[in-house]
Parts: structure tokens; sequence; C-alpha cells
């Protein structure tokens, strides 16, 4: 199931364990609905050279299936690795990519997000975690904590409270939808008018699945109610493939090229265009990988159910259209 908080789980792992030293190396990779199991095998290959820092052989966009396999397994023979291919789609994915995975008996981890119970059966060495949707008090933790992250009691108002739990039980227990949902109401006015407003907007598709029906609603309302300078921004971002690991330089590049960056007086372009990244963020509708040594933010991906809205909106609203599989 999507949006239930698979991928952020595990990422959130990864990361302190890759950060504890206890691995020689790690990579984490993202497995696209239509990838290649070369295209999947480079990634990996080249996130652990990065990681150990030895630089990306030149020839591995060169390589193929067998020499990626090799190659893997000799720079993984003796160390101890971290790997996490994250939303592994079918069982064929995993049996292309696992060859390259030496047991060496050194500790070494596979961590695999999946919506596939077959995909986790075959992958399973140890356990399998079946994550739930959120109990009712873990729901309204979450959504208080997104939503009044602003107060310090971070509790909800009692005169709101009606409605905060009428959205809340549209939200069926979904992280995504929570904290998109909370976030959408932190930059409301604090008043049963307008959280009304924001309840009787969330409809969607009943012949559709029911929880990923009441998902695309609250993020295409959090679509909706973007700025049109910053819903320009966001929806073109649907120009990048599935799984894309977006530069945070680039990104800016492009929008100010496009001219989707109004001018102002006391600020540059760049700054100006900086602070819509920001904002996005803050409505979770972009997700931060990476940051720098700083604590900046410097690289992005889109969700994989908000990249299907934003490309089917992009289309509609005449920004761009994909093709896919295209000669052009």
């Amino acid at each position: 199931m999507g949006g239930v908080g698979k991928t952020t789980l595990a990422t959130s792992v990864y990361k302190e364990l890759a950060a504890s030293f206890h691995f020689d190396c790690a990579a984490w990779v993202s497995v696209s609905k239509n990838f290649t199991t070369e295209d999947l095998l480079r990634k990996v290959f080249k996130e652990l050279h990065r990681d150990v820092h030895t630089g990306v052989p030149t020839e591995a966009d060169e390589m193929n299936y067998r020499s990626l396999v090799e190659a893997l397994q000799g720079l993984l023979f003796k160390k101890r690795y971290l790997v996490l291919p994250d939303d592994v789609w079918d069982a064929g994915a995993w049996y292309e990519i696992r060859s390259a995975f030496v047991e060496n008996g050194t500790g070494s981890r596979i961590i695999i997000t999946t919506r596939s119970q077959e995909v986790a059966n075959l992958a399973k060495s140890t356990r399998i975690i079946l994550l739930q949707p959120l109990s009712e008090k873990e729901a309204w933790t979450l959504f208080c904590n997104t939503t009044f992250r602003e107060d310090t009691d971070l509790e909800c108002p009692r005169h709101l409270e009606l409605w905060a739990l009428k959205i809340l039980d549209k939200c069926s227990g979904l992280p995504l939808a929570i904290v998109s949902v909370g976030n959408l109401l932190a930059l409301k006015e604090e008043s049963e008018f307008a959280w009304k407003n924001v309840h009787d907007s969330l409809v969607w598709d009943e012949s559709s699945d029911h929880r990923i029906g009441q998902v695309s609603s609250i993020l295409n309302l959090s679509i909706d109610d973007l700025p049109y300078h910053l819903k320009r921004c966001f929806l073109y971002c649907s120009i990048y493939p599935e799984d894309f690991f977006v530069k945070r330089k680039i990104l800016i590049r492009m929008w100010i090229a496009e001219g989707f960056v109004e001018e102002k007086k006391d600020a540059t372009m760049e700054d100006v265009a900086d602070d819509y990244l920001d904002q996005l963020v803050q409505r979770s509708l972009l997700q931060v990988i990476r940051k720098n040594e700083f604590g900046r933010a410097k690289r992005f991906q889109i969700h994989g159910l908000i990249r299907d809205l934003i490309i089917s909106r992009s289309a509609m609203e005449r920004l761009c259209i994909l093709k896919v599989h295209s000669d052009i």
C-alpha cells in the first residue's frame, strides 16, 4: 500500500546504520516500476563506490549485466555492506539482482521495501515487518505534531477538535495523508469555517480503492491550495523520471530559465527560488533525500503517488505532457 510509511521508516533506519560505521559501505537505491536490471545494478554499483570515496569507474555506464554482477561481487567481497532497494514492485526484480550480493558471512544486511507479499516472502531471511495504518492515538499525535508544530504545546484547540477528527478519519491512518493534510491546515486560519471547507473538499471517486482515493483527494487538495507561482514550479517537477533525485541547484536554475520565479527587490532570483523549494518541502510535496554538511537540503525526490498526480495535472493544465517509450 502506498503512503503507509515504508520508505520513510526504512530510510530512517538506513541513515542511522550507514552513519554508525558498522558497515564498510552502503547504498540506497529506488526501484522504479519500469526498471531495467542493468540500470538498477549500475545505480547500486555507483552508490557503493561513492560511499567508499573511491570514485565511480569510468566504464560503469558501458557495463552489461554480467559485468555489473561480477564487479559488484568483487567490490563486496569480504566487506560488510548495507544495501536498501526501495519499493521493489515484483518478484522478477529481486530474482535478477540478488545474485550480485555475495553472502560472505561478514554480517552484511539487505533491507527491502515492497508493496508485494510475494516479494517479501521471497526476500526474507530473518523477518518481515508488515506496516499497518496508524492507530487512532498514533494518527492523532502525528496530526497534532504536524498541524500545530509552531505551538509549544502541540495541541489542537478545543473548538477545532470535531473537524480535526472528521478530517483525520478521512486519512485512514496513512502517514502520507495525515502529514499532507496537517501541513495544509497549518497554513489555514484556525477557524471552524476554514477547517470545514477543507473537510468538505476531500472527495474521491468511490469506484477507486478506498484508501488510495482518500490519499489522492488529500494530495490533490494540497496541490490546489498552492499559490500560482508555487503550483507552476511544482507541476514542472513532473518532467523528472520516476525515483529521480532532483538536485537543488539544477532545479532552481530550470525554474528561473522557465520564467517561473518572481522578481523581488531585496532578494536574488536564486534566493526567491530557494524559498519556493522550502515551502514545497514544508507542505510535504517534495521530500529531502540528502543534505550537505551544514544541514541544507541538496537533493529532493517526489513520492510516487504525488508524481502520478502532477503528471496528470501538468497535462490538464497544458504545462507539459509526458511521453512514455516515445521515439521523440
